[in-house]
């Protein structure tokens, strides 16, 4: 059931307009990871034929807990395998807002990205994917990876393709430093090339969650990205934030402030803190808070964030101001969310207007 949707700080004709509008095809570039994602629930207690889910992180974590000493059976039931990884998820929607897209990544030899790559205007596979299973709840999801293909992606592995394919791109996008050790190396050559080629296009990062990194690693990965911080749109959900907030020296409790000492110490053309609740995004001309649409029961969360950011820089990449490029990344994960699916931009009119609607029947 989709809450109420309120658009506080909101200039919700923007959003409306933009919805409305043919904007035009912009074309860009996308990596590097890549994964397969089987999603699970777990079972927690059999009545019959029915199964009642663990609606929580806590209540699993109490039953792992618990069984500390003993020994434990744990049912899960698979709901969906797909492709998955930050790129191929951010892509994937993308495509389906309408952009054109060339994609660089982990996606070899499996059957779950055909479609995908049908649709993409070039492909590169660099090697085999990862492997996630994700443990869904209501309250958000654990991950478990196996991702030692991934290890061995170098810039010389892509500089070919991506310094062929970025003069035909008004946009880049390279996500999931975390996940893959040699990103930073990546950065250097992404950055090289940007400036060899004298490209001004806006450069989306994710860096993913990235507490199991060192923080010189992730201190020298932005570094690099200095080089180029104008173009550069940061993108970071709550607990991310919080991280590098602390290796940064950044010490605020509030969101808002965080956001704004962020997107100051970085100089980045914008920085985008999201979290179940709330987003909150800087750039120079503006700031930007919203809640966001809260799905009670969600039908999948794994690529809720990378459905955000797909939304977010589908905005920017056309030249939208802050304030639409939230809203639609807004709609945009809060309709995957509810239904699974990944929205056109006439699925999102339509999502927008029973939004509003059910916000004037409150």
């Amino acid at each position: 059931m989709i809450c109420k949707y309120m658009w506080t700080n909101a200039n919700t004709k923007n959003v409306e307009d933009y919805l409305k509008c043919e904007a035009d095809v912009k074309s860009g570039l996308i990596g590097f990871d890549g994964f397969v994602d089987e999603i699970h629930r777990i079972v927690s207690k059999i009545e019959g034929d029915k199964k009642d889910f663990c609606r929580t992180i806590p209540d699993f974590a109490d039953k792992i807990y618990n069984a500390a000493g003993f020994s434990t059976n744990v049912e899960m039931l698979r709901q969906a395998k797909k492709l998955g990884g930050n790129a191929p998820i951010m892509a994937a929607s993308m495509i389906s807002l309408g952009s054109q897209l060339h994609f660089c990544g982990a996606i070899q030899g499996s059957d779950v990205f055909k479609h995908f790559k049908q649709k993409c205007e070039s492909v590169d596979e660099i090697c085999e994917p990862g492997q996630t299973m994700a443990l869904e709840f209501n309250d958000g999801k654990v991950m478990l990876c196996e991702q030692s293909k991934l290890d061995a992606i170098r810039w010389k592995d892509v500089a070919a393709y991506v310094i062929q394919t970025l003069p035909k791109c008004d946009f880049l996008a390279a996500v999931n430093w975390t996940e893959i050790p040699h990103m930073t190396e990546i950065y250097s050559g992404l950055v090289s090339a940007i400036q060899d080629l004298n490209l001004s296009i806006p450069v989306f990062i994710d860096l993913a969650d990235f507490s199991r990194r060192s923080e010189v690693e992730l201190l020298a990965g932005l570094n690099v990205l200095s080089k180029i911080k104008s173009q550069v749109h940061l993108g970071l959900n709550l607990s991310e934030a919080r991280n590098l907030s602390v290796i940064m020296g950044i010490s605020t409790k509030s969101v808002k402030e965080l956001t704004e000492r962020l997107h100051k110490s970085l100089e980045f053309a914008s920085v985008c803190i999201h979290s179940h609740r709330e987003v909150w995004a800087v750039c120079v001309e503006k700031k930007v808070h919203q809640p966001t649409l809260h799905i009670e029961n969600p039908k999948i969360s794994t690529g809720a964030g990378d459905h955000f950011n797909a939304g977010y820089f589908t905005a920017i990449a056309q030249g939208q101001d802050i304030n639409t490029a939230v809203s639609m990344g807004i709609l945009n994960s809060a309709y995957y969310v509810r239904t699974g699916q990944s929205p056109e931009i006439s699925d999102l009119q339509e999502f927008y207007k029973r939004s509003l609607l059910l916000e004037e029947s409150h």
